[in-house]
């Protein structure tokens, strides 16, 4: 099953809303048994942006991609990349 996702048939030939991206995303976590509390479209968008920023460290490029109006929503993704990696505990040593 292929599955437009600029347009829908449902849509008329429309735009897909984003209730419809959600309920294609839902389903194939659902199909994938990857479906709880936790896991949703919208922590997938989040999951982006981080990942977005963590790739390009511009807070442009991922403001432009999540189609964020103002950059400082966008230059949240950043902080967490940054606190992230600013960790005093990942210098510990640990043997696995």
């Amino acid at each position: 099953m292929v599955i437009n996702t600029t347009t829908g048939n449902r849509a008329g030939g429309k735009r897909i809303t984003r209730d419809g991206v959600r309920c294609v995303v839902n389903h194939y976590l659902d199909k994938a048994g990857l479906k709880r509390p936790g896991i949703s479209c919208h922590a997938l968008r989040h999951t982006c942006g981080a990942l977005l920023y963590q790739a390009t460290r511009d807070v442009k490029i991922v403001q432009e991609t999540l189609r964020h109006a103002n950059i400082s929503m966008a230059a949240r993704y950043s902080h967490i990349i940054e606190r992230r990696q600013a960790r005093y505990t990942r210098e510990i040593p640990v043997k696995v």
